[in-house]
Parts: structure tokens; C-alpha cells; sequence
């Protein structure tokens, strides 16, 4: 493989290879089909230069905080449920 990472070079790569708009990973996956290796970066660079912005990436929604059972409800000792609460509320103080 070789490895390119001139953004120009890239963009005359995928105006060849491409007809439509190309997230970077599809850019990257259609020139390591041809045996091109490229940064993510001289890419993205590459598909700006062509006209063609990036799809835009999802956005990934926040991690969702588990929902912790009652310390009522799970069999402890008092010295156990002493430490728990103690790394609950030190959790909670993040």
C-alpha cells in the first residue's frame, strides 16, 4: 500500500473514484480499496479542497447514568453499605 497524505493529490483520488458525497471513512475505505493509505486529517482536508464537506458525524447522545438500586434492596453488611454510600456520594460529587 502507499501511504499519500497530500491533500491535492487526495482529491484528484476520489474526484476519480467518487461520485457523490463520501464521509471521511468512506473516503478512506474507497482509497485503501485501491491501495492508498491517508491520515484522517489529509482526507477530511481532501473533501473539503473537492467542494464536498464531510457528511456530518451523528452525535453520540450522553452515556446514560445507570440507575443504581436501592441500597435497601441489596443484601449488605452495615460495613459494606457504609462503603457504598460513601462511593455513591463521592459519584455524585462528579
Amino acid at each position: 500500500m502507499r501511504r499519500i497524505n497530500d491533500p491535492v493529490i487526495l482529491r484528484d483520488c476520489l474526484s476519480r473514484l467518487a461520485s457523490g458525497p463520501l464521509t471521511p471513512a468512506q473516503a478512506r475505505l474507497l482509497l485503501a480499496s485501491r491501495g492508498i493509505r491517508a491520515q484522517h486529517k489529509a482526507v477530511e482536508a481532501a473533501l473539503q479542497d473537492f467542494g464536498r464537506v464531510s457528511l456530518p458525524v451523528p452525535k453520540q447522545s450522553k452515556q446514560h447514568k445507570p440507575r443504581l438500586k436501592s441500597l435497601d434492596d441489596l443484601p449488605l453488611t452495615p460495613r459494606e453499605r457504609e462503603i457504598m454510600e460513601r462511593l455513591r456520594r463521592e459519584r455524585e460529587r462528579l
